[in-house]
Formats: structure tokens, sequence, C-alpha cells
């Protein structure tokens, strides 16, 4: 782990919940709060037996408890971290009515717990999705959002009900409350059957085929997973907030420049088509899909050490190299 990533901090003991402990952003922060000693981690998925095997092959069984929704209100903790979501576009493509549902329900058994024990500190994983679905230029402090009120469709909604969250949260001024908005995040323990750009690059590696995509270009930024973790370590240390932070790599990366890279290094071959509503992401098409806020380097001291590049280099060097 780097030096930002809680060295120079001094630790006490956590007691901290992991809701969501199956999903992919989880895996990692899982990972990557496991080596602080500290620590008593305390992670939640609505199957046990499917938690239990995860743990298992993360190495993680022993140092990290598996539990039930159900046993969440009766436990201590002092930091709950929410993971919960829809991971695979596949599946918000097929029930677009999922992302209200899932966020509602685990944000408020969150903010039930809260009521009883408003010292706690509640992480919640949001998205720049919040921004909403036009990036005709990247996300910032200036950004506002547009929608088309009676006119709203399905690439609203994602963005609809992360944004409803983070309003409730911030009506809770007196509560503890921090918004991480992930704009991408790319890892080892991606679901293999997601349906995003990269791991539709990392089959066409994988099975020698060739990646079909549009010609238009597009950006996007791939936190890697210490850099989250370092960002999570220093929202647990830092001053009681209830606010929203950006989370962004030190560089964010091209659709082009990841096409020349899995080109370059696995000599995919790149065939192009023409755009088609079916080649449009369900959240909508974001040519400029990354945060130039920079509140967590000024408020936390975050100094993220990888770009999205290395992010993903890393990422494919696990996933195709060692398969």
């Amino acid at each position: 782990m780097s030096e930002q990533s809680g060295s120079n901090i001094a630790f006490s003991p956590k007691r901290i919940a992991i809701l969501g402990a199956t999903g992919h952003i989880a895996k990692n922060v899982m990972l990557g709060l496991s080596v602080q000693t500290s620590f008593v981690i305390y992670a939640f998925s609505q199957s046990v037996q499917r938690l239990s095997a995860e743990l298992e092959r993360l190495h993680l069984t022993g140092q990290i408890q598996a539990n039930d929704y159900s046993e969440f209100p009766s436990l201590k903790f002092d930091v709950v971290i929410n993971c919960t979501g829809i991971g695979n576009p596949k599946t918000l493509a097929s029930d677009a009515s999922l992302v209200f549902r899932v966020t509602e329900t685990f944000d408020a058994l969150v903010l039930d717990y809260l009521d009883k024990h408003p010292n706690v500190l509640y992480i919640n994983c949001s998205s720049g999705a919040v921004y909403g679905n036009r990036f005709d230029k990247p996300a910032g402090a200036d950004h506002r959002l547009s929608l088309d009120i009676n006119g709203v469709n399905t690439s609203d909604y994602y963005g609809i009900a992360k944004l409803n969250a983070e309003a409730k949260h911030r009506s809770l001024s007196h509560l503890s409350i921090i918004d991480l908005r992930i704009f991408g995040f790319f890892s080892a323990w991606i679901d293999p059957d997601s349906s995003f750009l990269l791991m539709d690059l990392v089959n066409a590696a994988r099975n020698n085929t060739p990646f079909l995509t549009t010609s238009e270009n597009m950006y996007r930024d791939y936190v890697h997973p210490e850099d989250l973790t370092a960002l999570i370590l220093l929202c647990i240390y830092a001053e009681p907030q209830n606010r929203a932070f950006d989370v962004y790599s030190k560089q964010p990366i091209s659709k082009n420049e990841i096409l020349d890279f899995f080109v370059k290094t696995y000599g995919v071959r790149i065939q192009f088509k023409e755009t088609s509503p079916s080649s449009v992401s369900v959240t909508g098409l974001k040519p400029y899909y990354y945060s130039l806020d920079r509140s967590a380097s000024e408020r936390l001291a975050y100094n993220p050490e990888f770009s999205s590049l290395q992010s993903i280099s890393q990422t494919c060097n696990l996933l195709i190299q060692n398969t």
C-alpha cells in the first residue's frame, strides 16, 4: 500500500461494515482495508453462502466476517461503507427500475441505523452519473444538471437514483455522510460477464476475436483500487463532514488511447461500425465522463498515484496474461 494510503495517519480501532460485499468495488475495498490490522470488518450480502465463497476466493476468510443484512441493525460500527448497486449494464438494461429499488432499500437501511447511531460515519459509493447524462465537457464544480422533466427516459434513471440519495444525505447535515462519486473503476475482480468497454476488449484479446466499436472517441477516468482505498482511509480519519467528493485518477484516458493500448499490447483487431441506438450505453452517451473537481485534494489531501492507463495495464496483465 502506498504512503498516501495511511502511513501518516494515526490509526485507532475501527469497526467497519461493508454493504454489497460480493460486488466489484466492495471486493477491492475489502482487500484494501483488510491490511489495516486496527480494523474489524463486517461484510454484508443477501447471500451469506455466496459471500463466504467470495471471501475464501479473496483469501480473506477469518479476517472478515460474513453477515446477512438482518444482522446489520443490531451490530455496532464506527463506519458504514455502502457499495451496493447495479454492477452490470446488462442487468440495468433488462430492468431499469432496479436501480431505484436497490439504491433506496440499502440507503434507507443505513439511514435508519444512523438515526440510532448518529456518530457513525457513512461512506456511500455514489456515481458520476449524478451530473446527468450530458457530458459534452468534463464535470466540475460549476456543472449544472439539465433534465427534460416531461421526457425522462431510461438513460436518466441511474443518475436520478444516485442524485436522490445524495440530496437526502445533504439534507441530514447533522450526520457525517460522504458520497464518493466514482466515474470509472476497473480491476481483476470485475464480473467477467459484465458488458463494459474494457471487459469486451479483454474478451477480444482472450478469444482472439475482432473488437467491434463505433468511431466516436470518448474520455473515461478509471481510479486504481489502491487510490480508492487511500481516499476511503482519508475519509475515515478526516474531521466529520457531510458532502460529496468526485473520485479521479492521476490522469483520464481516451477511447482511442485504450484501443491503441490493446492493439499494441495484445494484438486486438479493431473493426468500426456505424453508431446505432443499441451501441449507446443504457446510461447515455458520455463523451467526457470524468471530473475536473479537485475538492478531494483540497479538503482531504487526496493525491492519486495511478493514471487510468496504469490501472488498465495492471488489471489487464492479471486478466489476460495470467489466465
